[in-house]
């Protein structure tokens, strides 16, 4: 008996094994169906006008691209752990590692394979490798091409009733006209997709098309019609970009470029359209998002409860607005699939008591995948809830970093060379709450600063000098410092000598704000800048032989004194 059970569970575990030991081939295989699925998906407008099979398996293609991505960044970052053998403990669970992901891997391959059989009577595969001369082909243009001009001088020949050179192209421009039924948005939308096609008339013609279709169709406004053409020609990193702007709320102010700000309310209704048929995210009649559990972006607002994101796992973004009072606690590290974590201020209940945002909960070094955290307050040792700054050094991909330090906030040792350690940080913004104290400064001056820092932000900052870490030397990739409503007298911005070394600030951008005990020579300054190239200024009344009046913010520019 004791054999027979000994046979059972040898083949058992053969029959496993396939799993672990075939994990490269099958993860070299994923590779490949992820560029071509990733290839269809770009092509999705077109695919919806053919048959409604693949209009139903589009959804469950971007699932497959996400479940795929996952993987490949947990491979990523697993390989870069251990090459920096910063986690020697997964050496030992690599054959678990392997079969686990293995499994995942043949799974996610063979839905893959399925997904091909079912769309290959609908879809021709292009051969990439091909470069030569093609009659039939038809060069796509992305946004870089279009000129303004074209744009508005297309529509303005069309109504002075100027002629076209080519009457074929005249007959296809005026059919559409027609159908914008003198509608002004649309007009400009569609001029603005025709203006970069005038030379393919079959172009002109697959937009007629697709333009009546929309509306007879679609049964949608000609307006609606022209921006979704305009969507569907978009490239598609453009297109998730404009789909990210759906999990706002209606109205809400975001600290992003003036377009964001005025969005015109059919392009949002038109973003949350698409969005929810592509399986971006849920919304119910009031265009507000519902959570559930295929979720990757969520903007959580004051309508939702906690109890809807218990099954929210698989969030990329996550973003808490003003109005929310959702509750978060030590839970927060289930959300292991998040990029980006946003904690607006004054903005988010974390205990069950009506109280402001106090700390961040313990778990945030679980969120391997992160890339952008905001939010983030350094706490004191007395809270055992809060995320300690020393949690944050495994955040290997943590790209922008928007940090509080308060009177309230301590550092440990252990916390002053977390950020040394974040090879990846490129954007460090650090809100000093308007504290006098001076252990502020001692505490700023313990830290020591990331190696490739590009942009560093200070704000309400009580000091009359900076933190001692910036200086050339050790911040010699920054190209952009900000310094916004503090007392600042001085910034050292002469050449440091270390070790027979010279070391010259690489600031290309300057932006000083509400500094007026700020005294600095321009000139000087200049001079020891050699890369600056633009600046804004206001409020630094003492700033001495700058070119611009300072009674409002100035932008200056070189060589434009």
């Amino acid at each position: 008996m004791i054999q027979i059970l000994a046979q059972q569970v040898f083949t058992a575990l053969q029959n496993q094994a396939h799993f672990a030991l075939d994990f490269k081939g099958q993860f070299e295989v994923m590779k490949t169906r992820l560029d071509l699925t990733k290839a269809l998906l770009a092509d999705t407008e077109n695919l919806k006008s053919k048959k409604e099979i693949v209009k139903a398996s589009l959804s469950s293609l971007r699932e497959l691209v996400y479940e795929a991505d996952n993987i490949l960044t947990d491979c990523l970052i697993r390989d870069e752990y251990q090459n920096d053998g910063s986690c020697s403990s997964l050496t030992f669970q690599k054959p678990l590692f392997w079969y686990q992901t293995g499994k995942k891997l043949k799974d996610i391959n063979a839905k893959m394979e399925a997904m091909e059989r079912s769309l290959g009577a609908y879809l021709k595969a292009q051969d990439l490798s091909n470069h030569g001369d093609n009659e039939h082909q038809i060069v796509k243009y992305t946004t870089q091409d279009y000129d303004p001009s074209e744009i508005i001088g297309l529509e303005h020949d069309l109504e002075k009733g100027k002629r076209c050179p080519d009457a074929q192209f005249e007959k296809e421009g005026r059919e559409i006209l027609d159908k914008c039924g003198g509608l002004p948005l649309a007009i400009k939308t569609v001029a603005a997709l025709l203006a970069p096609k005038t030379n393919s008339l079959v172009q002109w013609n697959e937009i007629n098309k697709n333009f009546h279709e929309l509306i007879v169709e679609g049964k949608i406004s000609s307006v609606m019609a022209s921006l979704q053409l305009s969507y569907d020609e978009l490239p598609t990193h453009l297109k998730q970009c404009l789909l990210c702007f759906s999990i706002y709320p209606e109205d809400f102010e975001m600290h992003a470029e003036q377009l964001v700000h005025w969005m015109h309310d059919m392009v949002r209704e038109l973003t949350i359209k698409i969005a929810e048929e592509e399986s971006f995210g849920k919304f119910d009649e009031q265009s507000r998002q519902i959570p559930i559990a295929n979720s990757r972006w969520l903007g959580i607002t004051s309508k939702m409860h906690s109890k809807s994101l218990r099954n929210s796992t698989k969030l990329r973004a996550l973003l808490l607005m003003p109005s929310s009072e959702v509750v978060l606690d030590r839970r927060i590290g289930w959300f292991s699939s998040l990029r980006v974590l946003d904690f607006s201020l004054e903005a988010v209940v974390l205990d069950l008591g009506s109280c402001g945002l106090e700390y961040l909960p313990k778990g945030l070094g679980r969120l391997f995948y992160l890339q952008e955290l905001s939010g983030f307050k350094i706490s004191n040792q007395a809270n055992k809830q809060s995320c300690r700054l020393h949690e944050l050094r495994v955040l290997s991909h943590l790209r922008v970093l928007r940090m509080n330090i308060g009177i309230d906030s301590v550092i440990l040792e252990d916390d002053k060379s977390v950020l040394s350690q974040l090879s990846k940080l490129k954007v460090l913004a650090i809100d000093a709450e308007d504290c006098e104290d001076g252990s502020i400064l001692e505490m700023l001056n313990a830290l020591t600063p990331p190696p490739s820092l590009q942009e560093f932000y200070l704000r309400r900052y009580r000091h009359k000098t900076l933190p001692t870490w910036i200086n050339p030397e050790q911040l010699s990739s920054l190209q952009y410092l900000c310094i916004e409503n503090g007392d600042l007298t001085h910034i050292k911005t002469s050449p440091q000598h270390v070790a027979d070394s010279l070391y010259t600030w690489n600031i290309e951008g300057l932006c000083f704000k509400v500094l007026p005990s700020l005294k600095v020579d321009w000139k000087n300054l200049e001079q020891d800048m050699p890369l600056l190239r633009y600046a804004e200024v206001s409020g630094c009344f003492n700033l001495q032989n700058f070119p611009c009046s300072d009674d409002k913010l100035v932008v200056w520019r070189k060589n434009e004194d």
